[in-house]
C-alpha cells in the first residue's frame, strides 16, 4: 500500500513539474522576468505618484528624493535608478534622487519611502523615523495601508499591479492627493 502511494505521489509530482515547465515555456516568461516586470511597474507607479501628490511648500525645493528601504538587490530600486537617470537628462524636470537605506533608523529626509515586502517588519520604526517629515510611505504587503500605517500599498488583483490608498494617513503627512490619483486607488479607509 505504501509503495503504491509513493508511486502515485512520485507520478503526480512528475506531472506537475512537467506542466509547470511547459507553462513556463509557453508563457515565455520566467519567475525572475515576472518579478522584474512587477518591479518596473511599481517603479513607474512610484515615479507617477510624484506628479499627482502635492507636498508642502518647504518640500518643493531641491532634489525630489525617493528612498528604498532594505539591503541587497532591490529590483524596484534598480528600476527607479534607471528611470531617474533618464529623467535627470531633461533640464525642465526636477532632479530625481534615489536613495537606498539599509535599515529604518538610517532613513534621511525623503519625499517618498518605498518599503518592499521583504522589509515590511521595518515599517513601525520607519514611521517613527519620518514622523513630521511629510514623507509618503509606500509599502508592498497586504494590510499595510489599512492597518499598518502606510499611505499607499501595492496589491496584485486579477494579475495586475494596483494600489490601495489610506487618505487619512496621507492627510496626516500634510500631503494633497489629486482626484485623478484617488479615483485610480482602492480606498481602504
Amino acid at each position: 500500500m505504501k509503495s503504491q502511494f509513493l508511486k502515485y505521489t512520485f507520478r503526480s509530482t512528475k506531472i506537475l513539474i512537467i506542466a509547470l515547465i511547459a507553462l513556463n515555456f509557453i508563457s515565455g516568461k520566467t519567475a525572475v522576468e515576472i518579478k522584474d516586470t512587477n518591479a518596473k511597474i511599481k517603479a513607474v507607479f512610484l515615479y507617477n505618484f510624484t506628479k499627482y501628490i502635492e507636498w508642502p511648500e518647504e518640500k518643493r525645493k531641491g532634489n525630489f528624493v525617493i528612498g528604498v528601504l532594505g539591503e541587497g538587490q532591490q529590483p524596484v530600486y534598480n528600476a527607479l535608478a534607471t528611470s531617474a537617470h533618464r529623467n535627470n537628462d531633461k533640464p525642465s524636470v526636477r532632479f530625481l534622487q534615489i536613495n537606498k537605506y539599509m535599515d529604518a533608523s538610517s532613513i534621511a529626509d525623503c519625499h517618498m519611502l518605498y518599503i518592499p515586502k521583504s522589509h515590511s517588519s521595518m515599517l513601525p520604526v520607519a514611521l517613527k523615523t519620518v514622523i513630521n517629515t511629510h514623507t509618503l510611505i509606500v509599502t508592498d504587503k497586504a494590510g499595510s495601508a489599512k492597518s499598518g500605517g502606510s499611505d499607499i500599498n501595492f496589491v496584485v488583483a486579477n494579475n495586475k499591479v494596483k494600489f490601495e490608498m489610506n487618505k487619512e494617513n496621507v492627510g496626516k503627512h500634510n500631503l494633497k492627493v489629486s482626484a485623478m490619483l484617488t479615483n485610480l486607488a482602492i480606498l481602504v479607509n
